[in-house]
């Protein structure tokens, strides 16, 4: 696993073959624009998008932040990007490390671990949402405020933002269950199902989030 910024370049060896079998040019000592050029030109880049724990944020006011994670990988090799370290990298990282021994899957079951965890921390932001609509639909009844319209109006951003984050995850990992190949075996691809159904049940989660909070406001109106 590579950190952020400069050394993500040092994960991928001079003259080792893409999985496209084509021998790509060394990577080491590029700049960052050059490398993102070298990585679509290679087979085997996947982007997600996880939520960014870096930065103190107001679950009650402000938007939710994310942060991006583009990924090559190759049997032999996990070459990671990001802006600032990931906490499903972190908590991977050290469950590697307390079981001193290599998964089993290789590289391509440690970018599965790392976006499995990452699909996993937007539960409890998911679910934290759900508890509050309740709530506000509950004093909305009883008494309408001002500040309630505007604790909607927050979530209602937030929600927008968990959704457009959500959607393309389908894909993604839709493509990686279907995909046999470039190391893709059936068990690894049963990994990537497992995870598109926590995308599904997440994107489920909030398009009904959506609908409840839209006749919340309904009532308040």
């Amino acid at each position: 696993l590579t950190g952020s910024g400069a050394a993500f370049c040092a994960g991928y060896d001079q003259g080792q073959k893409s999985p496209s079998g084509t021998r790509p040019s060394d990577p080491k000592g590029k700049s960052i624009a050059e490398f993102i050029e070298f990585w679509h030109r290679n087979d085997g880049n996947r982007v997600v998008r996880g939520l960014d724990f870096n930065e103190e944020w107001d679950p009650q006011w402000d938007d939710v932040r994310t942060l991006k994670l583009a990924a090559f990988v190759n049997p032999g090799r996990l070459v990671t990007l990001h802006r600032a370290p990931p906490r499903s990298m972190e908590l991977v990282r050290r469950r590697v490390e307390e079981s001193g021994q290599a998964p089993p899957g290789g590289a391509l079951q440690v970018l599965w671990s790392i976006c499995d965890e990452m699909m996993d921390l937007y539960f409890p932001v998911v679910d934290k949402i759900a508890v509050e609509i309740e709530r506000l639909e509950e004093q909305v009844v009883e008494n309408p405020e001002r500040e309630q319209l505007e604790r909607l109006l927050a979530i209602r951003r937030q929600l927008a933002t968990l959704r457009r984050t959500m959607l393309p995850h389908r894909q993604v990992f839709q493509h990686l269950a279907n995909s046999r190949g470039n190391g893709i075996d059936d068990t690894a691809a049963l990994n990537f199902r497992d995870t598109l159904d926590n995308v599904l049940r997440l994107a489920d989660a909030i398009d009904q989030q959506r609908d409840l909070l839209t006749n919340v406001k309904d009532t308040y109106l």
